[in-house]
């Protein structure tokens, strides 16, 4: 491919990026959020474990030697049952996933923990959504309620009269005029 095409058909409007289900996207969020998070807390841990250090020792030799943290890795086992339960996720609930993690780690779990918290706060937010009715609720639902409902059995004829009914022409009848044939006869052709 040259290059005048490649970028032909990038200037062009008519590429579009292919739409991702909104599940795979708010579990896409969730897991960069959970890997920012674990980085997050272990450079958080390193820097308190350097200053513990520092104030044991007296002397810093930091600048001298500085062994990178060992980071932390899920196992794939665990990052695809976190990827399934993040699939779980509505759109809805994500403000509520992101609140209680937070809130959860502000008191600085271990690393291998900070996935744990996250798979058992949005199990608990799944737990907590109302029951989705399905068919076959509904139908026994709608049944009983059509039960409810009284059909009256005996119902009620009045008896009219003659004289209540009153015989009107159509009004359309009424608004044309009446032609017979000596009329039609006389009209000019």
């Amino acid at each position: 491919m040259s290059w005048s095409s490649f970028f032909k058909s990038w200037m062009t409007d008519t590429y579009k990026a292919p739409k991702k289900a909104e599940s795979a996207v708010i579990s896409e969020s969730l897991m960069e959020h959970l890997d920012l998070q674990i980085r997050v807390m272990e450079e958080l841990k390193f820097n308190q474990q350097k200053e513990a250090r520092k104030k044991q020792s007296g002397v810093d030799y930091g600048w001298l030697v500085t062994v990178p943290p060992k980071r932390y890795k899920m196992s794939q086992g665990e990052r695809l049952l976190m990827e399934q339960v993040c699939a779980k996720v509505k759109a809805s609930e994500t403000n509520q996933v992101f609140t209680l993690f937070h809130d959860s780690l502000l008191r600085q779990p271990d690393m291998a923990n900070i996935p744990k918290i996250l798979r058992a706060i949005i199990t608990q937010i799944i737990e907590q959504r109302p029951k989705e009715e399905t068919m076959s609720d509904w139908v026994t639902r709608r049944a009983v309620s059509l039960s409810n409902i009284r059909v009256r059995t005996q119902s009620r004829v009045l008896p009219v009269s003659p004289e209540d009914i009153e015989m009107q022409p159509n009004p359309r009848a009424k608004s044309l005029p009446e032609f017979n044939n000596k009329d039609v006869d006389d009209m000019p052709v």
